[in-house]
């Protein structure tokens, strides 16, 4: 029986929900930087200590949020008293609070606002993922609203409300970011509520008075890490892992995940001396607040290492949510042949790829280290009915308890999450594909180049990424030859055309990866749920405003001068990936 099989016999949901009941009996809310939390951390790494896994604790300094209070009442066109939650991370008004004019603007992404004057008022939002709620809150600051009231998505007569955080800046302030820290007061009401607003909105005049508070601070949090070394490659590495801070009843975002992680390398350790290649598991804490410190710190503590050896990470996150049934992931583009692959087999279904959002723990974006992120999610028309709730009605809130998880499909994703790290962990070839992000940053530098009608000149970084794609072939098929070579072998330290395979992929990964997926710099964090993150080269998101601007206008120069830039910086990353391609094809083909 091979190891992917005799651990996925190991498995036991019953394990894995006996961890669950006792931890949302004695500790449902886990806030970063709380006792509660802290007890999290140490009980994690307990019971990995107790399956033979070496296991930490490691503390950090973080500015964090808590909840605090807010109030909500209708003045005009009537009096009404609305039950409401503040978001952390806000800014908060005084005492006396602020009143204003009341404007709906849809999900309160950047094509809502269009036509829509904010200046000086309180805007209503929808919660959802299009774009999150930090982003909507930058959003709305940017164009002058005083304050944003978001609407909790489920069904309309659904009157949860659920708690969150609206901090863009990813991980702990740096000067450069400290200026978009949030900017405005921002609350949350149910949707039943939100609904009676909305149609106050579409009626005439509505203004509102507000008053919000949420303390935040710096606190030590913490972070579990436990190591599987491999046999083989002890030195390479996949992370396994997801936040274990929790809002409310703390059950589907995240205790399935951390107790899936925990269960999965229970069952690995087992077998620890038949993996190839070592695993980091990794517990997050300053995820729901902070805005991700903790797997930011990680990677910006750990940099050497995950930029040499890290192959890839796996974040889980909310596995096992009650009724949901088809299993989907989202993937940096090298990986996605990869886990479609693996979901086929494991699964016998035909799954679906979202393009990897830099949300959850997506903190490897910038260093360049590929992600899949996957679960069982609802059908699209029970989402619709629920007003775009993909992760249910009860989300981040006080019931989100036992009732809402399914241990069937938490199992159903775990089985998924063992195949992805074994066969990570034992393939002598690993299995990323850069053909398909040559001809994603083909078709995107082709779209662009057609949308500013000559503005830009995208000349070389298209003439690159032309090559870029008869390289990433050529590499490809050799690959391919050598995976058939080396199918079932038991070692491949000696084989140096693979561990020159390898390395050649992980670096075509650190140069294209960032230019696919990130704005900022390889050392820095793009800010959470970022508009322009949602295409491929983001950097270039702003040529859609060339045309917008008056060619001899300052504005218009400034952007161009920026996206110059940023056109260097696409060319030189599609001209060292050649580069290193074909440096390197003859030693890779050479029998």
């Amino acid at each position: 029986m091979d190891l992917e099989k005799k651990i996925v016999q190991e498995l036991s949901g019953e394990e894995a929900f006996k961890h669950i009941q006792k931890i949302s009996r004695e500790i449902p809310t886990r806030m970063a930087g709380t006792e509660e939390c802290k007890r999290m951390a140490e009980y994690l790494r307990d019971q990995m200590i107790g399956y033979g896994i070496p296991a930490e604790v490691h503390e950090f300094d973080a500015l964090v949020g808590f909840t605090g209070t807010a109030e909500l009442i209708v003045l005009e066109p009537e009096n009404r008293v609305i039950q409401c939650n503040p978001f952390v991370h806000i800014t908060n008004t005084t005492p006396a609070g602020i009143q204003g004019e009341l404007v709906f603007i849809g999900s309160g992404g950047v094509d809502d606002y269009q036509g829509k004057d904010v200046q000086g008022k309180i805007t209503l939002s929808e919660l959802s993922y299009s774009p999150p709620r930090q982003e909507k809150q930058r959003i709305a600051a940017e164009h002058g609203s005083i304050a944003q009231i978001m609407i909790n998505w489920g069904p309309s007569d659904c009157k949860t409300l659920a708690y969150g955080s609206v901090k863009p800046p990813w991980g702990n302030p740096t000067p450069a970011t400290l200026a978009d820290m949030p900017r405005i007061p921002s609350i949350t009401i149910s949707r039943a509520d939100g609904e009676y607003l909305m149609g106050l909105c579409r009626t005439g005049r509505v203004r509102v008075w507000l008053r919000a508070e949420s303390p935040e601070e710096w606190r030590r949090a913490q972070n579990t890490l436990g190591l599987l070394e491999g046999s083989e490659e002890p030195d390479k590495f996949v992370i396994l892992g997801g936040h274990m801070d929790s809002w409310g009843g703390g059950v589907t975002c995240n205790a399935t995940g951390n107790f899936a992680v925990l269960e999965i390398v229970r069952a690995l350790a087992l077998h620890r001396h038949e993996l190839k290649r070592s695993i980091r598991i990794g517990f997050w804490s300053c995820h729901e607040t902070g805005t991700m410190v903790g797997s930011s710190w990680f990677v910006e503590t750990y940099w050497d290492d995950l930029d040499r050896n890290g192959i890839a990470y796996i974040n889980v996150d909310s596995p096992g949510m009650r009724d949901t049934s088809f299993y989907a992931a989202s993937s940096s583009t090298e990986m996605a042949r990869f886990h479609k692959s693996v979901e086929r087999g494991v699964l016998g279904e035909e799954t679906q790829r979202k393009r990897l959002a830099h949300t959850g723990d997506q903190s490897f974006m910038g260093i360049g280290v590929p992600a899949v992120s996957g679960r069982t999610e609802y059908m699209p028309e029970q989402i619709k009915s629920w007003h775009g709730a993909n992760l249910a009605p009860w989300h981040h809130s006080d019931e989100m308890t036992l009732d809402k998880m399914d241990v069937p499909m938490m199992l159903k994703a775990m089985k998924v999450y063992v195949a992805y790290v074994v066969r990570l962990c034992n393939t002598a070839v690993l299995p990323f594909d850069h053909v398909s992000v040559a001809r994603e940053l083909k078709d995107r530098l082709d779209a662009i180049a057609s949308s500013v009608g000559g503005r830009l000149d995208l000349s070389r970084p298209r003439r690159y990424a032309g090559q870029f794609i008869r390289d990433a072939q050529a590499l490809d098929e050799s690959l391919q030859k050598l995976r058939e070579e080396t199918q079932g072998a038991t070692s491949w330290k000696e084989n140096q055309r693979v561990l020159l395979a390898n390395r050649v992929q992980m670096k075509l990964s650190r140069i294209l990866h960032p230019i696919n997926f990130s704005i900022a710099n390889r050392y820095g964090f793009d800010y959470y749920g970022f508009t322009a993150l949602y295409t491929p080269i983001p950097c270039l998101y702003e040529s859609k405003n060339l045309a917008t601007l008056p060619p001899n206008s300052t504005d218009y120069r400034a952007l161009l001068a920026y996206l110059v830039q940023q056109t260097n910086r696409v060319s030189d990353g599609l001209r060292d990936a050649s580069e290193l391609v074909e440096m390197n094809l003859d030693a890779l083909k050479r029998a």
